[in-house]
């Protein structure tokens, strides 16, 4: 659409089950949220992954979601990198201020069925991360798929990191620190 002039390149949509779906724009929070799960995760990948950030991801015919971070596995030098998008992900992660329902919902389902094992959301408005895992068949969903399991991790938890379960990331590293009364 872009070649053809319909978009802008610098349109920010995304493609979702055959919808072009207009992306809200970055609050601070979101912005903020985001660098940081970037910097905590982009410094915990080791060799033969590699982080994507706010590219699509084409999954399948009707949908190329453009998520906040995304891992893959591989490098961005493999062979055919420069003509065709990941079709999957190790883990893809959204940083939520104004999109929660949708990011729970359909995109959460969405990523499901697309296979991604462990999908994360930096909810910056609640100050914690929703970690889901186990995608699995759920007939009756507008994918045909749905995460099983959902754990809510707040400030002082950690998130294991689906490459390593070792590597252990804290919740409080996707938020900024709390200013105290009296101090500046």
């Amino acid at each position: 659409m872009v070649k053809a002039g319909l978009l802008g390149p610098e349109s920010r949509v995304e493609l979702i089950d055959g919808e072009i779906l207009e992306m809200s724009p970055q609050d601070p929070k979101h912005s903020q949220g985001y660098s940081r799960a970037e910097r905590a995760i982009r410094s915990r990948l080791p060799e033969g992954l590699w982080l994507r950030t706010q590219q699509p991801l084409s999954l399948g015919q009707t949908s190329d979601p453009e998520p906040d971070l995304a891992v893959i596995r591989g490098s961005v030098d493999d062979p055919g990198r420069e003509t065709a998008h990941p079709s999957s992900a190790l883990l893809v992660v959204e940083i939520s201020s104004t999109s929660l329902s949708f990011d729970r919902g359909v995109k959460a389902d969405l990523y499901a069925a697309a296979g991604i094992p462990a999908y994360w959301i930096v909810n910056v408005s609640q100050r914690q991360v929703e970690a889901f895992g186990e995608p699995a068949e759920s007939p009756g969903t507008r994918f045909g798929q749905r995460y099983q399991t959902r754990r809510i991790l707040r400030l002082g938890d950690v998130v294991a990191c689906p490459w390593s379960p070792e590597d252990l990331i804290p919740v409080s590293e996707f938020f900024p620190p709390t200013s105290k009364r009296g101090t500046q």
